[in-house]
């Protein structure tokens, strides 16, 4: 295993320069000064579906409850989320985004897609293919390391 040991080394090496290349990217696409990166993924996961409880936004960001209260707390008060109250349900409130919010989740998307056909348009066509292919691995293999953490 000691050959795996290394291997698990560089990977871990290549996997956080490439990560911070495109945190970058997406730091640039996602800059706004009155919102946290915690509160930007927030927003994020909160444009997947209308409606949201205060314990799914916390589930899904993998937080305690109370912080998660906190977090919602400062994006209703900076508009960016919507609270109401479930007419089916009054103890329930229900958390959705706001106007703002979605019109910087779109910006940030169209930013994004402009940052990556940039940089797609910088590659020739045998490189592009090549990395479509290397994502779209990635992308498989972190939907199986999620359902291996979901069993745990």
């Amino acid at each position: 295993m000691a050959g795996n040991d290394d291997r698990a080394e560089r990977l871990v090496m290549i996997f956080h320069d490439t990560m911070k290349t495109f945190h970058r990217m997406g730091s640039k696409a996602m800059h706004s000064p009155d919102l946290s990166v915690q509160q930007f993924q927030a927003l994020a996961v909160m444009s997947t579906q209308p409606f949201w409880t205060l314990k799914e936004v916390a589930k899904s960001l993998k937080i305690k409850s109370p912080a998660a209260s906190e977090l919602i707390e400062k994006l209703v008060k900076s508009g960016w989320i919507l609270r109401e109250i479930n007419p089916e349900d009054r103890r329930e409130t229900k958390l959705k985004l706001s106007a703002r919010g979605h019109s910087f989740l779109n910006r940030h998307r169209k930013m994004m897609i402009s940052s990556f056909t940039d940089f797609l348009n910088r590659l020739t066509p045998r490189q592009q293919k090549t990395f479509e292919q290397s994502v779209i691995n990635l992308s498989k293999i972190a939907q199986i390391l999620h359902r291996w953490e979901q069993q745990q």
